[in-house]
């Protein structure tokens, strides 16, 4: 059904992206016999601090223009502990792809429970950089969490 969604506008945006993978995710195991290891993309991960590049550069471009997005960035990644003590940094745009966000969601599946904590609360600075939290960036939030195996308590207004 979502696939129909999908290819009805014939691209995928990355909310649509994101939801896919959630569902795909939870209900997998429900239409394929036997337990499947869900496809997380071409291999291993180069480490924390690259995928944290991907997944921050990710939320800090949702919506945003070149400015707002290293402003978004920049604001995600102040006061906080760089992964590996390496200095992130804000990807282009066009170099994030589906592959790379599903292997980043993947390095992060594998991390201790603190790590998961900060990299979701770097993610939700760059999401409400602006003061504001849209319906889209909760829960493209939401689904981040989601993809690396922990939960996002609702938001309230």
């Amino acid at each position: 059904m979502l696939d129909w969604v999908i290819a009805a506008d014939e691209k995928v945006d990355l909310f649509e992206f994101m939801l896919q993978h959630s569902l795909s995710r939870h209900l997998s195991s429900h239409f394929f016999s036997g337990k499947r290891k869900l496809d997380r993309g071409p291999g291993p991960t180069k480490g924390l601090s690259e995928s944290g590049d991907i997944l921050l550069s990710m939320m800090a471009w949702n919506g945003r223009d070149s400015k707002g997005a290293a402003k978004a960035f920049k604001f995600a990644v102040e006061g906080s502990t760089p992964f590996e003590s390496r200095v992130p940094s804000l990807l282009p745009e066009d170099s994030l792809n589906s592959e790379l966000v599903l292997a980043a969601l993947a390095a992060f599946e594998e991390a201790s429970p603190l790590v998961k904590k900060r990299i979701l609360e770097m993610c939700g600075h760059a999401a409400a950089e602006d003061g504001v939290l849209t319906n889209e960036e909760a829960e493209l939030l939401r689904v981040v969490a989601d993809g690396i195996g922990t939960a996002l308590p609702p938001f309230l207004s």
